[in-house]
């Protein structure tokens, strides 16, 4: 029996639902990116027009990406065994996560949809991985 995951995802977490015949299940991935905070790390120029903290906002954006690959690494550890896999969600994070499924081979192949969505709740979610399932299997 094959299994259908739909994700939705935005920067803190990630709403996973799998479902398999008729059985249904919803995983949270929590990415444990705060806001975005303003360091104090770096040091100011001693010349009067050089870099003020080019340093400390560099350090940040590595920082950043780190823990947004973790995030996206545990995603992909929960949904490992899908055999379709719709992605839906605001803003940049389901196209990294798309990004990052794409390099994975065994995973590259099974991403069907990958579209923008609002907010949406733990019901809505797995009512509207249903709707793709239904659309998915008029196809076949």
């Amino acid at each position: 029996m094959k299994k259908f995951v739909g994700i939705w995802i935005d920067q803190k977490k990630a709403i996973i639902a799998s479902i398999r015949g008729e059985r249904e299940k919803i995983n949270i991935v929590r990415s444990n990116l705060g806001g975005r905070h303003r360091s104090h790390i770096g040091k100011k120029s001693s010349t009067p027009y050089g870099p003020q903290e080019g340093y400390a906002e560099q350090k940040e954006e590595i920082r950043r990406k780190r823990i947004l690959q973790h995030y996206f690494d545990e995603i992909i550890t929960c949904i490992r065994d899908a055999d379709h896999i719709f992605i839906f969600g605001p803003a940049e994070a389901r196209i990294h996560l798309g990004t990052a499924l794409k390099k994975h081979k065994q995973l590259a192949h099974k991403i069907l949809i990958n579209e923008p969505s609002g907010e949406m709740s733990e019901r809505q979610i797995m009512g509207k991985t249903r709707e793709y399932i239904k659309r998915k299997k008029q196809f076949l």
